[in-house]
């Protein structure tokens, strides 16, 4: 049963909508929340001014009526507010004003007579509580006349007008973020309608088909693309391998299977008991023959299937060559054929896999032993950064010389048994390590395959 974050995992588009889902709406509120400070700030600004030019007003009328002789009386609050509802102006109930002269005395104020603190040390805008409204409170005090002035504006009012402000500006977009949401997941769901094409094409190719993809994708796709048809690329190469491996293994296992059973015919038949064995011996020399044959398959088909060599370490090659030639020794001698003995000589050391190396060896030295004919001798020639086979055999017609790497393939007339594996697994051995594989005839007649180690 698959998680619930697994199917958001599994869906771009899912996790595009959600994100988008997500970020806008918090986007949305930190607008909307900035808005609102900055109406906030421009009504007390403006509200500020106002109070103070209409404090500024109230002195100035007082100054006036000092200097044209006139005595300004003051009025009862009752008598104000019958004056103020008579008229035909809408008096505010949320502003106020006092106006004193110097003495304290009250000269004139607002139609409700609000009884808020006056304060004669108090110069311009204070915030203060009263009867639990809070309330923006300016004082001015005029030195030419004397005159005090407080004028004063419930803070609610102000509030009712920021909201008003802010709730105005952010109507549009409260009305279009439904609209602003269809229209992302229209466009999400455009922008992602390559990858389904290219998924739905994925689905459909049959497994042989490893040709590379052509079809339109974004920009940010485009990469994943191409490693897709870089694999496919590198599996097409490894698919055609296996089938030519394959082909040549059937085709080479055909013939010592067919010559076995060609033996084990006349082994069966034969009423001579010389010719019995020697069709037995055959068959046992057929097996061996085979026996080699998918041995050396098997280990070209590992080495096929690897980039790099893997558990790699410090290998010094010279020490596993004299431990090979020992080896094998035994065996060329008993075909008359003599392996020199590797005396001191300087450590050759490689960064790389033992097994594969001592198999890259023994494949050389023993290639050189088969090829040698009896009362010839096989040796190693070595210095800092080579190594180098050598037999003193027929050695290798010159047209051959580089076909000899290609696998299966042998020169005409070679009477020594051999698959023509051998070179090939030399040379991939030789390539995971870094090695380059040279192969000549030997100047004094022979053969020598010559291994030499990248320069640092």
């Amino acid at each position: 049963m698959r998680h619930p974050t697994d199917v958001v995992g599994a869906s771009l588009q899912r996790r595009l909508l959600v994100a988008l889902l997500i970020a806008l709406p918090l986007v949305w509120i930190a607008s909307a929340a900035f808005n609102l400070y900055a109406a906030h700030d421009r009504v007390n600004e403006l509200f500020d001014t106002e109070q103070a030019f209409f404090a500024q007003m109230l002195a100035s009328v007082n100054l006036e009526a000092q200097n044209s002789g006139l005595s300004i009386r003051p009025t009862s609050p009752r008598r104000l507010r019958e004056l103020f509802e008579d008229s035909e102006n809408d008096i505010d109930d949320d502003i106020i004003f006092q106006l004193r002269d110097a003495s304290g005395r009250l000269v004139l104020s607002d139609v409700n007579y609000t009884d808020l603190p006056f304060r004669f040390d108090a110069i311009g805008f204070m915030d203060e509580r009263v009867d639990g409204k809070m309330w923006r409170l300016f004082y001015f005090h005029d030195e030419d006349n004397g005159a005090y002035v407080m004028v004063g504006q419930r803070m609610s009012s102000r509030t009712k007008l920021v909201w008003r402000l802010a709730l105005g500006q952010m109507l549009p977009w409260i009305v279009a973020l439904p609209v602003l949401f269809l229209a992302l997941w229209w466009g999400v769901r455009q922008g992602l309608k390559p990858l389904s094409q290219l998924k739905q094409d994925l689905a459909h190719r049959s497994p042989d088909n490893l040709t590379p993809i052509t079809q339109k994708v974004p920009e940010e796709v485009q990469p994943l693309v191409d490693e897709l048809n870089h694999l496919f690329a590198r599996l097409h190469q490894v698919l055609s391998k296996e089938r030519r491996f394959t082909a040549d293994a059937a085709h080479e296992l055909r013939t010592p299977l067919a010559a076995l059973r060609v033996q084990t015919e006349v082994a069966k038949l034969s009423e001579d008991e010389v010719s019995r064995q020697r069709a037995l011996n055959k068959i046992l020399s057929g097996i061996d023959r085979a026996t080699r044959l998918v041995e050396q398959l098997l280990t070209l088909a590992r080495l096929d299937h690897l980039d790099q060599v893997p558990d790699r370490q410090r290998v010094d090659v010279m020490t596993l060559a004299a431990s090979v030639m020992l080896e094998l020794g035994e065996g060329a001698a008993r075909r008359g054929v003599v392996v020199e003995p590797i005396g001191e000589v300087p450590a050759l050391w490689i960064e790389g896999s033992p097994a594969f190396l001592s198999i890259l060896l023994r494949n050389l030295i023993d290639n050189a032993i088969r090829y040698t004919p009896s009362g010839g001798r096989v040796w190693i020639e070595s210095n800092e950064s080579t190594l180098t086979v050598c037999d003193n055999g027929p050695g290798v017609e010159a047209a051959w010389l580089e076909r000899v790497r290609e696998r299966f393939s042998r020169p005409e007339g070679q009477q020594a048994e051999g698959s023509g594996l051998g070179l090939s697994i030399v040379e991939r051995v030789a390539l995971l390590h870094g090695l380059a594989l040279h192969l000549a005839n030997h100047p004094q007649g022979g053969f020598r395959a010559t291994l030499r180690r990248p320069s640092n």
